[in-house]
């Protein structure tokens, strides 16, 4: 998934394995409903951007590698159409960034709270440590999903070989040290934004729960034994207290620069409506910098959401509102058919807690995205998509239960 470990030809193996075979056998992207039909929409935004102005040899790389993640995003949508894939599908992507996290987060735990402030990312969508501490952030809710499904007995998602006693305990202990280490990574690295981000989705994750006041009660108690254990960075406190300075004459010049970014990107699509070209904004920084480079050159945007709209002009704006506000009406529906439209237990459990993450894991995105140009990371598409595909079969589910019930109705009657 993490678009440039070509080292390894991950793309070029993914392209052979799944997209071939995939449009071999019929199954081309899927655009038939509202997300997809917008992703497209978004993407024709960004090649035209590109072709319109564009910024060489590296807008035109960069636009050729969404146009393969999208792709392989909307085939991905027309077969993940069981709640088996749609498992695997979020558990692989928890795991995939989850196992750097965790790492890397377990490694500063067991050094005494060593601080990761300056340290590079994994490369790829997340290269730098700000990006690597947002993917954590927005991933962490994938991993608790999975964790969640790992503690019910009656799991009909795995081999029957991995759904032992021991087997489950064994995946409850390794999703839990994962999580707790990947919080910490995020802590340990120094990213203001995407701490807030990350404690943010964690408290909207505990207001969006059943039997609030019992788990509440759990949580304190958990967390008045542990918090006496837990090595925070030094300097940790100060760092996240300076994102709420009001005296900007106090902020730090990566806090205080932010506005003139975002005003040179406003600028920028002024005289450019249709965007510059995916990932041309440091390319362009120094033509509608208006400071005389006091901020630098060639800099970035800081926000996803301003990288959008300097990249893809106002119409791709208004597609990437349209696109969460799309995935949070369907996760919302999903989330309420949960509560009181599934008469099967296993499902309803299943879908309660994929809808939940995924709010989380967008909110997080939302607020952490804000401060750090990463709108086209991987793990932020992969989850239209889910949302998307958990849509579909959760329809497709309460419809086979009601034709079943009609069916045995009938022979009844």
């Amino acid at each position: 998934m993490w678009w440039d470990l070509t080292s390894l030809r991950l793309p070029l193996l993914a392209a052979l394995i799944f997209v071939v075979p995939s449009i071999a056998q019929g199954n081309y992207p899927n655009l038939k409903n509202t997300t997809n039909q917008l992703i497209a929409l978004w993407l024709l935004c960004a090649i035209v951007g590109n072709l319109s102005s564009g910024c060489g040899e590296i807008g035109s790389a960069m636009t050729t590698q969404m146009i393969t993640v999208i792709v392989a995003l909307l085939i991905t949508d027309r077969i993940v159409n069981t709640e088996t894939r749609l498992f695997w599908i979020i558990a692989t992507t928890a795991l995939s960034l989850g196992f750097h996290s965790s790492t890397a987060g377990f490694t500063a735990l067991t050094a005494g709270g060593a601080s990761l402030y300056g340290t590079g990312g994994i490369g790829g969508s997340f290269s730098g440590g700000n990006a690597f501490a947002m993917g954590t952030s927005i991933t962490i809710f994938l991993l608790i999903f999975t964790f969640q499904l790992s503690t019910h007995r009656d799991l009909i998602y795995i081999p029957k070989i991995a759904s032992s006693r021991l087997a489950l305990l064994g995946s409850q202990v390794v999703f839990f040290i994962m999580i707790v280490s990947s919080i910490f990574l995020v802590i340990s690295m120094f990213s203001r934004g995407s701490a807030i981000a990350m404690f943010l989705g964690l408290f909207l994750l505990f207001l969006l729960q059943k039997n609030k006041f019992k788990k509440s009660i759990v949580a304190f108690i958990v967390a008045f034994i542990a918090m006496p254990f837990i090595p925070i960075p030094e300097g940790y406190e100060d760092r996240i207290a300076s994102a709420f300075e009001s005296d900007e004459g106090e902020m730090e010049d990566s806090a205080a620069s932010r506005p003139h970014f975002w005003r040179t990107a406003s600028r920028m699509v002024e005289e450019n409506p249709l965007g510059v070209g995916l990932f041309c904004y440091n390319s362009y920084y120094n033509e509608f910098d208006d400071t005389g480079g006091q901020w630098g050159e060639n800099r970035s945007v800081h926000s996803s959401h301003f990288q959008i709209l300097s990249e893809t002009g106002y119409l791709g704006l208004f597609l990437w509102v349209m696109l969460h506000i799309v995935s949070f009406s369907k996760l919302w529906i999903i989330r309420k058919k949960a509560l009181i439209g599934m008469p099967d237990p296993k499902l309803s459990n299943f879908y309660f807690s994929l809808s939940n993450s995924l709010l989380c894991s967008q909110v997080a995105f939302l607020f952490a995205g804000s401060f750090y140009a990463v709108a086209l990371n991987d793990v932020t598409w992969v989850c239209f998509i889910i949302a998307s595909c958990a849509y579909s079969t959760q329809k497709n589910a309460i419809e086979k239960k009601d034709k079943e019930a009609e069916l045995k109705g009938a022979q009844e009657s």
